[in-house]
């Protein structure tokens, strides 16, 4: 499914267009900072949401930070999606239509033994894809503050575009592998 290593490459460049930001949000007029430069680059999405999220409400004023912050949530709950999608991709199928599946299976063992399996098709990518543009639409604008290409984010003179609606949070489909345990079952040990 080509629309999966598009969408695979659209959060790519997304998350390289908000790093790329991250030095030189504090002196947008002094060339990055070769430290920020090289702590950003190792910082993990989790993180990286979180150090987005306070610099938004820290160095960015008005409309703006309302929208920036809206794109970090959206890019938090994208997050979730591209890593289920990723690291849970088993195989490609075909409907009776001809329309390809994608299959996803993941486990999980915390309290109970897991399987979230759910089948995506090109729709469901679609709608990260349109999600994705928009934020990279957002972080270029913010590109363009720091690089001196258009006025600073501060008050009302300077408007970041809408967003799509926020997708819902990933919710997997649960299915328990094991039944639960009976008391008979620690009372006979043999």
């Amino acid at each position: 499914m080509a629309k999966f290593g598009h969408m695979i490459s659209v959060w790519n460049d997304v998350e390289y267009q908000w790093k790329a930001c991250l030095p030189g949000l504090e002196r947008p007029e002094e060339p990055a900072s070769r430290a920020v430069t090289i702590m950003t680059a190792h910082l993990g999405s989790l993180q990286f949401l979180d150090v987005a999220r306070t610099i938004a409400h820290e160095l960015v004023e008005g409309d703006a930070r309302e929208t920036l912050l809206e794109a970090i949530d959206q890019l938090n709950i994208i997050r979730e999606y591209r890593n289920y999608y990723v690291h849970g991709f088993q195989s490609v199928g075909w409907r009776a239509s001809g329309e390809p599946v994608g299959f996803l299976v993941t486990f999980a063992a915390r309290g109970r033994f897991t399987q979230h399996d759910l089948a995506f098709n090109e729709a469901d990518l679609d709608q990260l894809i349109i999600r994705l543009d928009a934020l990279r639409t957002v972080f270029g604008q913010v590109q363009n503050v720091l690089s001196g290409r258009v006025d600073p984010l501060a008050g009302e003179a300077y408007k970041l575009p809408a967003l799509p609606p926020r997708l819902e949070r990933l919710s997997k489909p649960k299915r328990l592998l094991f039944d639960p345990p009976s008391p008979r079952d620690f009372g006979n040990r043999g």
